[in-house]
């Protein structure tokens, strides 16, 4: 929870684990932590994905019901600008977040010191091969920010050495890669405050939204719907 560029209090959990039930209850200590009243917020900002199906649903379903009861706007901010903003500044990034199956959820984007998100195409659901591919053919100077997809490491560190680029970690003295090296910066911590001063932007550009409008960014099926279509029987 923030209060302009504040921030009041910060609670994590893992929204897919057993304990997911106990969401309303982190939300609870979240409000007591920072003494403000739910009906006090002016603004709810929300993820909307990619990520995992159970923790995208249960988090839009939590904040939409607030604001819509509340009558607060609300504003849904990707997942994979949040990753990047929060490891800004970065003229080329990838960013990255697992997507199971060894798989990832990436977009390549921009971000300024200031925090403003340029995407340079849309988020995808890749294998690592052809993810690395893709680098390869955009070539030397990007910024690598891996959420939890450590199996990218080997097909990263094999392409590199395809596209003649020097691997790199991200450092406090050095943040961005030059034309020649790829930069690698793992992200781990909450993303909770990148996405409440990226909805905060939007919010003040006229961007918010209602309850109702706001859909999640799947960008691929669930293994449910892809059993279906496999399981689906074909018709003349």
């Amino acid at each position: 929870m923030t209060r302009g560029t504040h921030l009041l209090s910060l609670h994590t959990s893992d929204i897919r684990s057993p304990n997911s039930t106990n969401i309303l209850c982190e939300v609870d200590m979240t409000l007591n932590e920072a003494s403000v009243k739910l009906s006090e917020i002016d603004l709810f900002a929300v993820a909307t994905g990619p990520g995992s199906f159970t923790g995208l649903r249960a988090g839009l379903a939590t904040v939409k019901a607030f604001a819509a009861t509340l009558r607060r706007p609300l504003v849904g901010v990707p997942t994979l600008h949040a990753v990047a903003h929060a490891l800004r500044p970065g003229a080329r990034i990838v960013a990255t977040i697992p997507a199971g199956r060894g798989e990832v959820f990436v977009q390549f984007l921009s971000v300024s010191q200031d925090g403003r998100v340029i995407e340079y195409d849309a988020p995808a659901h890749l294998s690592p091969n052809d993810l690395v591919e893709k680098a390869v053919i955009a070539g030397g100077g990007l910024k690598w920010i891996l959420r939890g997809s450590v199996p990218l490491i080997d097909s990263i560190v094999a392409g590199a050495r395809r596209a003649g680029v020097e691997l790199i970690e991200c450092s406090p003295d050095k943040q961005e890669p030059n034309e020649g090296e790829w930069m690698i910066a793992d992200n781990t911590e909450s993303l909770a405050q990148s996405i409440a001063t990226l909805a905060r932007s939007e919010f003040r550009v006229g961007r918010a939204t209602s309850a109702g409008a706001l859909q999640a960014l799947y960008v691929r099926a669930s293994d449910a719907e892809l059993k279906s279509d496999v399981m689906r029987p074909s018709c003349f």
